[in-house]
């Protein structure tokens, strides 16, 4: 068993290993060859690679289809309770930033050596705290549609709601959701709720990311009481990291000094979904900047003293596009000034029923790539970027991002 900062790992065997929150919350876990990871709405996100197929499989289980598994959980917790002989780890929490490492709740040395009663949380985790869950979260939270791969266990703080552009083809993600920013005072009762609802479930959060879509197109006076009040979501943590999505065309209106400012209240990352270097390929998508555009704004982040997520949409414009659309990302990227702390992002294109972007498609003479030739292409743009972008501690990093792969 591993007790670590806000959560532990209790593994029956090698085959069988569940984590929980303070709470006693069941949120990841691996069971028989598959990974779970447990959305606070209750819903489940299976994984587990397809040897036959050859290929990575995923499906999304509902709370009705996931009881087995909360009630392995319990049983689970249980079981370790009543064994006479448990292995227990003990890890404190890295210095982070030249910081002492700081506390989270259920993680004081009190807490940490109680694990039996964090045990004995999970085992009394009832369905009917379960189904209250579900009941907290939708009072709290307004769908929580993506994340970027690396924010994946961040605390989502809405401080937006929907998307301010929301007209891009291929994204259905904020469809009929209205584009609003919270005024403070709304803000805060949300981070008091969520704090509330998580309890010491919050234990296992270190950073924030600031949602919805376009959190940051908020105004900058506005945004700055944002930041601030987002930071005491986490009173564990000293000065937590703030991360955010920007489109370019919102970014394009905002100066070094407006980044700088925001840094100095927590900004560490900024995602940019560019999509493309080719132009002709973004007017497609309706995206309205061009790739001049993003550079200045990439370097107007890193000025200030923010990292970047750059983001590119594999298959894009299906198979006319394909070509332009790997040669001209390649060349956008070696123009931005981005080093190690950056992230590259490839993610392949999803079909989510947009009927816009399959009109484009249509109008243009072009076809959707096949799941192979999709598989191929992201393949050789991985490669192909690598190569580019170089490796070591101060070059940009390449990732998947795979909107397939997400629940909160």
């Amino acid at each position: 068993m591993r007790v670590e900062a806000g959560w532990l790992q209790a593994a029956v065997d090698e085959q069988h290993v569940l984590v929980y929150d303070g709470r006693g919350r069941l949120f990841k876990a691996f069971w028989e060859g598959r990974a779970y990871d447990i959305a606070l709405d209750n819903r489940v996100l299976e994984k587990w690679q397809d040897r036959v197929a050859g290929r990575r499989q995923r499906r999304l289980l509902q709370p009705g289809q996931a009881s087995w598994l909360r009630q392995a959980a319990r049983q689970a917790a249980s079981h370790l309770l009543q064994a006479k002989d448990v292995g227990v780890v003990l890890k404190t929490l890295p210095e982070s930033r030249g910081e002492p490492p700081q506390e989270a709740p259920g993680s004081s040395p009190g807490a940490v050596l109680a694990w039996r009663e964090w045990l004995a949380r999970a085992a009394e985790y009832s369905e009917e705290r379960w189904a209250e869950d579900a009941r907290r979260f939708a009072a709290v939270y307004q769908p929580v549609s993506i994340l970027p791969p690396d924010q994946y266990a961040s605390l989502v703080l809405q401080a937006t709601l929907g998307c301010s552009y929301n007209r891009c083809t291929f994204c259905t993600f904020y469809r009929g959701r209205p584009f609003r920013v919270r005024r403070p005072e709304e803000f805060r009762r949300h981070v008091e709720a969520v704090r509330e609802m998580l309890g010491a479930g919050l234990g296992r959060y270190r950073e924030i990311f600031l949602a919805d879509a376009n959190a940051l197109a908020a105004p900058e006076p506005l945004l700055l009481s944002l930041f601030e009040l987002a930071a005491q979501a986490l009173p564990h943590v000293v000065r937590p990291r703030i991360s955010s999505f920007l489109d370019v065309l919102t970014g394009q209106h905002k100066s070094v000094a407006d980044f700088a400012a925001l840094v100095d209240r927590g900004l560490d990352r900024v995602y940019l979904g560019l999509e493309s270097g080719s132009e002709e390929l973004l007017r497609f998508l309706n995206k309205p900047s061009p790739p001049q555009a993003a550079i200045r704004l990439v370097e107007a982040i890193k000025q200030a003293g923010a990292a970047v997520g750059v983001i590119f949409l594999v298959g894009a414009g299906g198979e006319r596009y394909r070509t332009v659309h790997r040669q001209r990302t390649l060349a956008l990227v070696q123009q931005l000034p981005l080093d190690g702390r950056d992230l590259i992002y490839l993610s392949p294109l999803v079909d989510e029923g947009s009927r816009e972007y399959e009109e484009r498609l249509q109008a243009e003479g072009s076809e959707a790539l096949s799941e192979e030739a999709l598989t191929e292409e992201l393949q050789l743009l991985w490669r192909l970027m690598r190569e580019q972008v170089g490796t070591g501690l101060d070059r940009p990093r390449v990732g998947l991002y795979d909107i397939r792969e997400f629940v909160y």
